[in-house]
């Protein structure tokens, strides 16, 4: 029920509705989809130091969930290799 008053129109809150907001539909890699992704440095990197740093930089990407923009901004004191851990700002 809308209101007209002389300068603003009032509307009921009873007669206000929301959309349902839509639910993201989340698509999971297949297990071979991922051994392939992670067999891609082995494939096309001729150069042995160069394999290894794309082999750790997916291994990462896929084993902590890390965003690209958030491993590549990473400094060293934000890697702890005795623990293990990774300080993500």
């Amino acid at each position: 029920n809308i209101v007209n008053t002389k300068y603003v129109a009032r509307i009921d809150c009873d007669d206000l509705w929301l959309p349902e907001k839509l639910a993201k539909q989340v698509n999971f890699l297949e297990e071979e989809e991922i051994k392939k992704i992670l067999s891609m440095p082995e494939k096309f990197e001729k150069k042995e130091l160069k394999k290894y740093r794309d082999l750790a930089v997916l291994h990462v990407l896929y084993g902590s969930g890390l965003r690209v923009s958030e491993l590549i901004s990473l400094k060293k004191d934000q890697i702890s290799l005795s623990t293990n851990q990774v300080t993500v700002v």
